[in-house]
């Protein structure tokens, strides 16, 4: 199944965790809660988290819980638009979706250390999203193509 991009929604899911605030829970507009029953890797106690736009094409994919991380997430349909992701079959059903037009796919960005190296994301562990009903669910898709540093453009070119 190639993945169609998703015009209305803006970005997956970002590294560079970071802790958060204390004041988490208050919601702000634009903001859209997120349940991840399963949890995320390397994260299985954190399961509440809501994503915060902050452009066309990024959000940060906030911890609601003390100390729960923040990442941010680019929707890489709109941040590399010739991206060929070759996805699985079923993809909708993990997340209580019934088909592909409610869903929404984001993926993790890694900022770099160095500002000559360019930020990358993760193309292997996608962030599946059923906006509807605030699921979420990350995937691991070893055969779509890409890999879990795939070098991502956060800025327009001038």
């Amino acid at each position: 199944m190639t993945h169609s991009p998703h015009p209305s929604f803006p970005g997956p899911r970002g590294v560079s965790a970071q802790t958060t605030p204390p004041d988490a829970s208050v919601r702000t507009d634009g903001s859209l809660p997120l349940d991840f029953p399963g949890g995320l890797p390397g994260y299985p106690g954190h399961r509440r988290f809501r994503l915060e736009p902050i452009g066309e094409a990024a959000c940060w994919l906030q911890g609601l819980d003390e100390g729960a991380p923040t990442f941010l997430v680019v929707d890489p349909f709109r941040t590399c638009p010739d991206l060929d992701l070759r996805l699985p079959a079923g993809l909708p059903q993990l997340v209580k979706a019934n088909d592909d037009s409610s869903l929404r796919i984001l993926a993790i960005v890694t900022l770099p250390r160095s500002p000559e190296s360019p930020p990358t994301m993760n193309l292997q562990g996608l962030l599946l999203i059923n906006p509807d009903l605030g699921v979420g669910r990350q995937v691991i898709v070893p055969d779509s193509g890409y890999g879990v540093r795939t070098a991502v453009r956060l800025h327009p070119a001038a």
